[in-house]
């Protein structure tokens, strides 16, 4: 199934940087996705995390494994951008990716430049993770809203039930 007609209206109007989220995921899954995510693109250069310890942000890049800090609860949050993100020879605009607790979402800068070959590869990509973690489960909603637009789950089904491994 092709998701554009459906999703269109949500990547196409800025108004903000809408979520995709997975939720309730173990420490080791959030490192899993974050691995997988990372080895489609290459890290921005000034991404930060919030370090319990130091009780203010530090650079990603002066951490080895940030991921894994995270994992072992040593930042309250970790946030990190990707540039140059693939899927399939498409590339995706740049996303920010960030975890809380078991939540690790994407943000993403809706606009004109999204269409339906990079929607298709985003699905493409959410479809990849989700195969990794089975029964994960992705939601989209508008910056700072926790009500999740039903079109996209719909949408989303809709692709992986048309999906051949």
């Amino acid at each position: 199934m092709n998701p554009w007609p459906v999703v269109k209206h949500l990547f196409d109007f800025y108004d903000g940087f809408p979520d995709i989220k997975m939720e309730n995921l173990s420490e080791g899954q959030i490192l899993l996705v974050f691995d997988t995510l990372v080895s489609f693109c290459e890290p921005n250069h000034d991404p930060k995390v919030w370090s319990l310890e130091r009780r203010k942000n530090a650079l990603i890049n002066e951490i080895i494994h940030p991921e894994r800090e995270f994992g072992e609860g040593r930042f309250e949050c970790f946030s990190h951008p990707l540039t140059g993100l693939r899927v399939g020879g498409v590339e995706l605009f740049d996303v920010d990716v960030w975890a809380e607790d078991d939540v690790l979402a994407l943000d993403y800068e809706p606009g004109d430049d999204w269409d339906e070959c990079r929607v298709f590869a985003l699905f493409k990509l959410l479809y990849q993770l989700q195969q990794q973690i089975p029964g994960v489960c992705f939601t989209h909603s508008y910056e700072g809203g926790s009500d999740p637009n039903p079109e996209f789950a719909k949408a989303f089904k809709a692709f992986c039930s048309g999906t051949k491994n």
